[in-house]
């Protein structure tokens, strides 16, 4: 089923390459792209037996077909999952829907022919935070090289790098950055591509994903990589799908907030999720806002819009007509400190650090009480 769009380097494998090995494409129809009801119906109606998308749009599928048993993909036999992070629970859910169906994660980028690592996704460990990258696939090579583009040792981080005879000439009449992101390794004289992305080796031979190295943020002086915090927020039961960002705050630091996909049961209170990442995660990579959506917003692509994912709502200002005494106090405390760590709300029994707050947010917080309370 040919789901990417053509300016998407998934297209190359759902059209060349499945063409040259004898096999037939099924398009959905243009207004079809990005609707379910019928990528299903396609698989029904022309026995697919070939999916390749990245993960937000078979789970999509999954979502869909799962009260409509009749539209249960059966003909799959292969499911290709590339370009984002594949949530820890979705092969497990496309097994249900599909026996004996073989799914793959694979990896790579667009400058060494799209695809230069798999892992076929068989047990899941109920530890792991993130579907391994796995090994390079034949003819090619991928590497976690440090600083000084030596190997790191196993489950130390690096910057992944791609070898072998996948690897592109170059950017079209761009010399510039053909020599920031093609290099030749010191030692070896091997032509490299530069990926951008990090990983570490694992001890059984397997290469974990780390996320982009230009992921990362710096929060209360740690440096935070966003898809460990959303990988964690995926092992939660009720959480479907997450994207975490960081929005600067006054003062010049940046805020974590996780967008959240929520289960049928209804909302999950933002004190659950914040204690369930607190158990796995340190406290400065507990994001302090949670922001509940239908769905993730997608660019054309199928990858996760993180342009379009909505700020937090603002704090409404205290309500102080009609109270006196402790209440009217209560209420202008709750907007100072509401205000101050630039949050919807906060409660008189909140714990600050649960918040996220830092130790000049508490600064910041004690200043505003002197001057507005002496």
């Amino acid at each position: 089923l040919a789901l990417a769009s053509v300016s998407f380097d998934l297209s190359v494998y759902d059209i060349f390459r499945t063409l040259a090995a004898g096999g037939t494409i099924v398009m959905p129809d243009a207004g079809g792209t990005r609707d379910p009801a019928h990528w299903a119906e396609c698989i029904v109606r022309e026995n697919v037996t070939i999916w390749n998308s990245v993960p937000a749009l078979m789970q999509l599928l999954v979502e869909y077909v799962a009260d409509r048993p009749a539209l249960a993909p059966r003909s799959l036999r292969l499911v290709l999952l590339s370009g984002d992070w594949i949530p820890v629970t979705l092969p497990d859910r496309i097994r249900g829907l599909v026996p004996g169906v073989e799914v793959i994660g694979l990896g790579g980028a667009t400058e060494a022919s799209i695809w230069s690592i798999l892992y076929p996704i068989g047990k899941i460990d109920r530890s792991w935070t993130s579907i391994p990258y796995g090994q390079a696939m034949a003819g090619q090579q991928v590497s976690v090289l440090d600083e000084s583009l030596e190997p790191c040792p196993a489950r130390v981080p690096g910057q992944l790098y791609i070898g072998g005879v996948g690897l592109a000439r170059g950017y079209w009449r761009d010399d510039e950055r053909t020599r920031e992101s093609f290099i030749a390794h010191p030692r070896t004289g091997e032509r490299l591509y530069r990926t951008g992305d990090l990983g570490r080796l694992l001890p059984d031979g397997n290469i974990e994903f780390l996320g982009r190295d230009d992921a990362q943020v710096k929060v209360q002086g740690f440096r935070v990589e966003l898809g460990e915090i959303e990988a964690a927020l995926a092992q939660h039961p009720r959480v479907r799908a997450a994207a975490v960002t960081a929005q600067d705050r006054a003062g010049g630091e940046k805020q974590l907030i996780a967008h959240v996909v929520l289960d049928a049961a209804g909302a999950a209170p933002a004190d659950l999720l914040r204690d369930f990442l607190a158990q796995r995660l340190p406290g400065y990579m507990v994001p302090s806002a949670f922001v509940t959506l239908d769905a993730l917003p997608l660019t054309p692509n199928g990858k996760v819009d993180r342009k379009a994912l909505p700020a937090p709502a603002a704090a409404p200002p205290p309500r102080t007509e009609g109270r006196t005494g402790a209440a009217d106090l209560t209420a202008r405390i709750s907007g100072l400190v509401a205000g101050v760590m630039a949050v919807g709300s906060v409660g008189a029994d909140d714990n600050l650090l649960s918040l996220g707050a830092s130790s000049l947010d508490m600064i910041r917080i004690a200043n505003r009480l002197e001057s507005e309370f002496g």
